[in-house]
């Protein structure tokens, strides 16, 4: 037996859904069918709302990237000076990859950022989050020209990111980390991402 929705709730009912599987299993065992099965509707209702998986997974993703926007937001408000704030975002990054890892590779390797223009919303959500930590950086180290700052935030982005992997991976073994602590490991890892500020 089938159960009614109105239509838009089935479409949140559906991203819902489908955000319990990703952050549970990963973004590869979601089907639609399955979806269906569980909320009880018409194999058809889905596909008033999404024209296949891929965009349905899309919308996950949007919400990943609204739920890290906000982080960096909350990060921007603190009571410190730009380059905290900047320390702060970062570190609310690695705390979203370690609270939903699952999410994260969705985000980023779930193949949704291949085809620029595909998915708009995506492209969109991407490129807010680069501008406003693009304007923090500038913020936070401003004796950097406007190549510099470019440069310096392409080594941000791929540092963070590097880092976050490989702490999502676990591949920072017992003999590479020793006696260090994760606050140092951290900060290092910070400094290098960053670069050189007027503070160094």
């Amino acid at each position: 037996m089938t159960r009614s929705y109105h239509h838009g709730n089935l479409r949140n009912e559906l991203i819902q859904a489908a955000r319990v599987i990703v952050e549970r299993d990963g973004h590869e065992l979601v089907s639609l069918r399955g979806i269906v099965e569980e909320l009880q509707v018409s194999r058809g209702a889905p596909y008033r709302h999404f024209s296949d998986r891929s965009a349905l997974l899309a919308e996950v993703a949007i919400l990943g990237f609204q739920e890290l926007e906000m982080i960096r937001r909350k990060c921007e408000a603190l009571p410190m000076d730009d380059l905290g704030r900047l320390k702060a975002a970062l570190r609310g990054f690695f705390s979203f990859v370690d609270a939903h890892p699952r999410m994260f590779i969705l985000i980023y390797e779930g193949g949704l950022l291949e085809e620029p223009g595909r998915y708009p919303e995506i492209d969109e959500c991407q490129k807010q989050i680069y501008d406003n930590h693009f304007r923090m950086l500038g913020a936070a180290v401003p004796h950097l020209d406007a190549r510099e700052r470019r440069l310096r935030m392409i080594s941000l982005w791929a540092t963070s990111y590097g880092y976050a992997k490989i702490r999502q991976l676990k591949m920072l073994q017992p003999y590479m980390v020793k006696a260090l602590s994760w606050s140092e490991i951290e900060n290092a890892v910070l400094k290098s991402a960053i670069g050189l500020t007027p503070h160094n």
